[in-house]
């Protein structure tokens, strides 16, 4: 790696290695007692659930996208039929890598949003896309979000479909801004009267990641499945619910076509989904409306506390419309996020992501859902005091 680059600062992952094995040697860094570097769990979702344990199911996996029932339940809780969700056994990211693999399996262009959480990216990459395959190790066709409002552009969006891409990829809201895309509706119409008459092998296709979608402190985000015939919805329970150990998700479409693709490289993958996860799935489903109250309220707290003590601490940021993420600009003489992040965890115990691993150097991820309520209160106020601290310092020569 790099040594001057985001790894600079220590894989987490490679932390949380060492200290499983107990290998401290291993260890970059020793954790910060504040962690705001995950956006997932644990959060305290699973005290409010009734959980029953059903161990005569650890004997059993279905393949064929998921139990009936429980397609069904979800399907009624998103507004489509079951048959038009697919289960799969693995977090949003897994089954956006299902999706986007199904649909470009015959090869064809994608774009993907920018700056991109960088899973979404990998898919296309690893899929049979003819600009990913062109270049080799990135998707050549981008759709800019730009700073600071992170909307798609409708002309550029209208250059993109001009090209007839098999796949647009997007997250609504934004990973790491947590910011809402505003006129997608707008934009899928857009899709839908450029895919008129054509047949489905030719259309274009639109995958939504909508993981952080239920945590919109607004008006709820609508499917986008329902939206256009031609969008894919996915999701989880990883973000909205802090429930990353049950790592299981979902992909929703009204286009029979897409369905069946997605269906056949299920099978094609030798997929198949535990009976107890899918048991699991459908008891949390159960209680996901009361679950999601108890949520949106946590998130409206967080995000009126950040917005609070960012604005006393004049730090910039992009304010979230949800989802659990927050990315603050860097103070104008801080340009290397590694050194202002080591110099957090030093002074203040909180740790934090450095944009670089998003595509947004500059910038610092700082994620708000493994931690207690007064433990992000703590954290925030720490960072912001830093900020204020580190804007107000003498530039460097």
């Amino acid at each position: 790696r790099d040594p001057q680059g985001p790894m600079a600062l220590g894989s987490i992952y490679l932390n949380d290695f060492a200290q499983r094995e107990r290998q401290p040697a291993l260890a970059v860094a020793k954790p910060a007692r504040y962690g705001l570097h995950m956006s997932d769990g644990p959060m305290d979702t699973w005290e409010h659930l009734k959980i029953q344990f059903k161990p005569e199911l650890m004997g059993f996996s279905r393949a064929g996208g998921g139990d009936a029932a429980c397609r069904a339940l979800v399907g009624k809780q998103h507004g489509v039929d079951a048959s038009e969700v697919v289960l799969i056994n693995g977090g949003t990211s897994l089954v956006n890598h299902h999706v986007i693999n199904a649909i470009l399996h015959d090869g064809g262009n994608v774009y993907t949003e920018f700056p991109v959480y960088d899973p979404l990216e990998a898919a296309c990459r690893t899929s049979h896309a003819d600009n990913a395959k062109e270049i080799g190790s990135n998707v050549a066709y981008r759709l800019l979000r730009r700073a600071p409002a992170f909307q798609i552009c409708e002309d550029e969006f209208r250059k993109a479909l001009a090209t007839s891409p098999r796949l647009i990829v997007v997250a609504n809201p934004h990973n790491p801004t947590g910011i809402a895309i505003k006129n997608l509706p707008h934009l899928l119409s857009l899709v839908d009267a450029a895919n008129a008459g054509k047949p489905d092998t030719q259309c274009t296709f639109v995958v939504v990641d909508e993981v952080y979608a239920q945590t919109h402190v607004g008006a709820p985000i609508p499917c986008a499945a329902l939206t256009s015939v031609f969008a894919i919805s996915t999701f989880s329970l990883t973000k909205a619910f802090g429930l990353s150990g049950v790592r299981f998700g979902a992909a929703l479409s009204r286009n029979r076509y897409a369905i069946d693709r997605i269906l056949a490289y299920h099978s094609a993958a030798q997929s198949s989904n535990p009976a107890l996860l899918e048991d699991l799935w459908m008891q949390i489903y159960q209680q996901r409306p009361a679950l999601l109250a108890a949520i949106l309220a946590r998130q409206q707290r967080m995000i009126a506390f950040i917005r609070k003590v960012f604005d006393e601490h004049k730090v910039q940021y992009y304010p979230p419309d949800g989802g659990s993420v927050v990315t603050v600009v860097l103070p104008p003489h801080c340009r290397d996020e590694t050194v202002f992040l080591a110099g957090l965890r030093e002074a203040c115990d909180v740790q934090g992501t450095p944009g670089s691993f998003f595509t947004m150097p500059g910038h610092v991820r700082l994620a708000y859902l493994r931690l207690p309520e007064p433990d992000v209160i703590e954290a925030f106020t720490r960072f912001a005091r830093y900020y204020r601290q580190q804007a107000a310092a003498a530039p460097r020569l």
